[in-house]
């Protein structure tokens, strides 16, 4: 998909807007949540998650599911979650 001249220079005062956003955020949480959020817009995304390792553990950060929490009629997109496995692959 090919973007006109003025489309790209939207999509770019977008971005860095974005990345506005997310330098004056000082919580760690408040920052992956909105990393993981503009991710999903760029994607044009109904889902996204982020991962992060908790020793030898592989944990779900931040999981977001529009369609999914829609459904269930939460108020957020997202969920921060516990679900966790070991990293190493073994179970």
């Amino acid at each position: 998909m090919m973007l006109e001249p003025i489309e790209r220079s939207k999509e770019a005062v977008g971005f860095l807007k974005t990345i506005e956003k997310i330098y004056l955020l000082k919580d760690i949480d408040a920052i992956l949540d909105q990393i993981l959020l503009e991710a999903r817009k760029l994607a044009r995304a109904d889902a996204g998650s982020i991962f992060l390792t908790q020793g030898d553990r592989l944990r779900f950060s931040y999981v977001h599911n529009d369609t999914l929490f829609r459904a269930a009629g939460a108020m957020s997109p997202c969920l921060p979650t516990a679900l966790q496995w070991p990293s190493s692959g073994a179970s």
